[in-house]
């Protein structure tokens, strides 16, 4: 069984396969839950953008609940700081490779 994050990741690598992009996904309005979750992340065009640039990288730290809870980059990613927080990881990332 896969967990929320191998889950979101999965769905962006599936529709970006599919030639697809963050407009192209289908928010599930008024629904709870991890899908509805995972749809409403994918939707924002900041998390794209990093699950883009991850996934090209090869950074595989999605696997571990102890290094990356769900919930977590959830409430991250939809607060007032999440965008912020990802530029500064995509413009910091080519510096640390």
């Amino acid at each position: 069984m896969e967990s929320p994050m191998e889950g979101l990741v999965q769905m962006f690598r599936t529709m970006k396969t599919d030639g697809q992009t963050h407009c192209d996904v289908k928010v599930i309005l008024q629904a709870k839950g991890t899908s509805a979750k995972q749809h409403k992340l994918l939707w924002l065009d900041y998390v794209w953008d990093m699950l883009e640039r991850f996934d090209c990288t090869g950074i595989q730290y999605w696997h571990s609940c102890s290094i990356m809870n769900f919930n977590d980059f959830y409430s991250t990613m939809l607060s007032s700081y999440g965008g912020v927080s990802v530029y500064e990881n995509i413009t910091i990332l080519p510096y640390v490779q």
